[in-house]
Parts: C-alpha cells; sequence; structure tokens
C-alpha cells in the first residue's frame, strides 16, 4: 500500500467521522448526565438509540452523496466505511460509563482495534483493492458495537416501537451545544487533511496522511479518558484532588509521547511507512508534538462537560482551527512542516483558551 493510499484512506476516514459525530450530537455524553440524575436506563438507552440510530442514516446518506464531491480520490474508501458510523450509534457505552464500570468499553476498542488489523492484514496479503481497506474498519466498529451492548445488558426490548420525532427533536435541543463541540471538533481534525488536498499540495497531503494516523494512535488514551473522566468529575461526591491528579498524569503523559516519537521519529515513520515516507518525518514531529497541549486540554475539557458548560471546547477548538488555517497560507509547505507546525499552534492555543475559560468562570 503506497503513501497515497494511505493518505486518502485516512481523508475517508476523516469524511466519514462528520456521519459519526453529527449522529452522535453530543448524546451520549447527554446520556451519561441523565443517567447520574436519575433517569432510568430503560428510557435513555431508548431515547439516545433510536435518535442516534435515526440521524446516522440521514448521516451517511449525506456522506454518500456528498462524499465525491468533498473528496473525490477517497469516494471508494467513504463507501466502505459507511457501517462505522451506524454501528457507533448502536453502541450504548453511556450505560456503563455512567455506572463507572468503564473496562468493558476500553476492552471494545482493543477488540475493534485486533478485528480491524487482522482482517486488514488478510486483505493486504490476499492484494485485495485498496478501497476494500474500509471494510476492516467497519468491521472492527461492529464488533465494538456488539460487546458493549452485551457488557450493558441492551436488549431489543430496551428500543423496539417508533421514533417519536418529538421526542427526538427535543433531546437534540438539549445536546446541541455538545454536537455543536463534537462538529467542531471533528473539522478541526481533518483540517490538515482536508486543505492539503484543496490546495493540491501532494507532499504535504501525504505527510498529513501519515501524521494523522500515527496522531489518532498517540492521542487514543485522550480519547478514552473522556469515556472514565467525564462521569468521575459529574459525580459530586468524588475527592477534591481527582482532577488534580489526572491533570498531572496528563502532563507527564503527554510530555513524554511527543518527546519520546520525537527522538525515535526519524526511524520509526520510515519503519511504519517504508523508506518513501522518511522525509516526512519532521512534518510528522511537529504535529506529534501537539499531543502533550492535546492531553492537557482533554482533561479541562471533559470537566466542562461534566459541569455543563459544553460552550468552553467549542470556543477553543474554534479558535485552534482558525489559527490552523491562518498558519496554514503563512507557512511554508515543503514536505509538510508548515501544516506539522501550523497544527502544533492550534493545539496549543486550543489549551490556552479552555484552560483560561474554566479558570475565568471559577473565578467568577
Amino acid at each position: 500500500m503506497g503513501l497515497e493510499v494511505l493518505a486518502n484512506l485516512a481523508l475517508a476516514q476523516s469524511v466519514v467521522s462528520y456521519a459519526t459525530v453529527l449522529s452522535d450530537g453530543g448524546l451520549n455524553n447527554h446520556a451519561i448526565r441523565m443517567l447520574l440524575h436519575g433517569t432510568s436506563v430503560a428510557r435513555v438507552v431508548s431515547l439516545t438509540l433510536k435518535t442516534q440510530a435515526l440521524m446516522a442514516i440521514i448521516t451517511v446518506a449525506l456522506i454518500v452523496v456528498l462524499g465525491p464531491i468533498i473528496a473525490p480520490s477517497a469516494q471508494e474508501f467513504i463507501w466502505a466505511l459507511v457501517l462505522v458510523p451506524i454501528a457507533t450509534a448502536l453502541s450504548t457505552p453511556y450505560v456503563l460509563q455512567a455506572r463507572h464500570v468503564t473496562w468493558p468499553v476500553a476492552f471494545s476498542r482493543i477488540l475493534g482495534a485486533v478485528v480491524t488489523t487482522v482482517i486488514g492484514l488478510c486483505l493486504v496479503w490476499m492484494a485485495a483493492l485498496p478501497w476494500t481497506l474500509g471494510l476492516a474498519y467497519s468491521a472492527g466498529a461492529i464488533g465494538m458495537a456488539l460487546w458493549v451492548c452485551r457488557s450493558s445488558s441492551v436488549t431489543f426490548a430496551d428500543v423496539r416501537g417508533p421514533v417519536k420525532l418529538s421526542e427526538a427533536a427535543a433531546l437534540l435541543r438539549q445536546s446541541a451545544p455538545l454536537a455543536l463541540y463534537g462538529l467542531l471538533l471533528q473539522v478541526v481534525t481533518s483540517l490538515p487533511l482536508l486543505m492539503t488536498q484543496a490546495l493540491h499540495e501532494s507532499e504535504s497531503f501525504e505527510a498529513m496522511g501519515l501524521a494523522s494516523r500515527l496522531w489518532f494512535i498517540v492521542t487514543a488514551p485522550a480519547a478514552m479518558a473522556g469515556s472514565i473522566l467525564i462521569p468521575v468529575f459529574a459525580d459530586k461526591h468524588s475527592a477534591k484532588g481527582t482532577f488534580r491528579r489526572y491533570l498531572l498524569i496528563a502532563v507527564l503523559s503527554g510530555s513524554a509521547c511527543a518527546l519520546v516519537f520525537a527522538l525515535l521519529a526519524p526511524w520509526v515513520v520510515p519503519l511504519l511507512f517504508g523508506a518513501d515516507s522518511a522525509p516526512y518525518w519532521p512534518a510528522v514531529v511537529f504535529f506529534i508534538s501537539g499531543s502533550a497541549p492535546f492531553y492537557v486540554a482533554t482533561i479541562f475539557i471533559c470537566r466542562s462537560i461534566a459541569e455543563g458548560t459544553y460552550w468552553v471546547p467549542a470556543v477553543g477548538f474554534a479558535l485552534g482551527g482558525c489559527v490552523f488555517i491562518a498558519m496554514s497560507f503563512m507557512l511554508p509547505s515543503s514536505a509538510g512542516v508548515g501544516a506539522g507546525l501550523s497544527w502544533l499552534a492550534s493545539q496549543i492555543v486550543l489549551c490556552a483558551v479552555v484552560v483560561f475559560l474554566i479558570l475565568l468562570g471559577k473565578r467568577k
């Protein structure tokens, strides 16, 4: 598989992720808050799952239609990935998170990664068409959803019956700020690939394809932390030192990831992606260095969501995205270094804005 194939796969995943984010609509985190405030599990699951399933069908249809326009080089990959948002919509991790039973959620991600890897390797061994790699990710998402639903004891009886559009609309209105945050997160995350493709910068596009794949690996612990920390911070009985303890862990782990990768990148990047990727390692280092401020920002974002101040992360990602766009035009694009530096700056701005707004709110 060439670097262009990997870049197109990453681009397709970014596009399809819009359907995942829009179908979620902030409802997963909203469901956690509903459960912690005493709403019955059956009621929350019925409302949330039906609404997410309806939104997934609508958004997937839009992605299939608009995909060839947004990302013409990746349209076949997009079609192979359409089951990912549908499977995600049918998953119920919020039930487990509200119970503070998070190991099945973590294990489901490992299971999904294993399923994706095994099927992907089989497809490569069979010399299948490149776009079929997307099917491996769809299979992984289905495996994750099945495991989570089994672990949360959700049955068909909990969700049978038609969707009441009035209830779905009311639920979406309540979670609209969270949906905006999720949408802005996805927009900012996909900017490196979308912009370099739109600007016809082939080297930068390939570099950002590699960097994006490594970014999701390096920041996976931060993404999993959200599953654990939002219900912890939402619990009024949690210890006062809990937030500081997790913040310290985030500072140390994020800095360690950035430092270790910066030292090993000249060897790791060619080892993972082949000799052709060697010129891109400086761009990847700058990109992955953004994990340090991102880890810190994640802790504050989890706290703001737990407290119901959903607009804080939305503002942070909006400003971070603006910084990335502005710097992308100002910095040279040689081998993706400009895009990598722009991404690092956007993550620093995200972290600074989120921390400032939360501390400012506490003073008031």
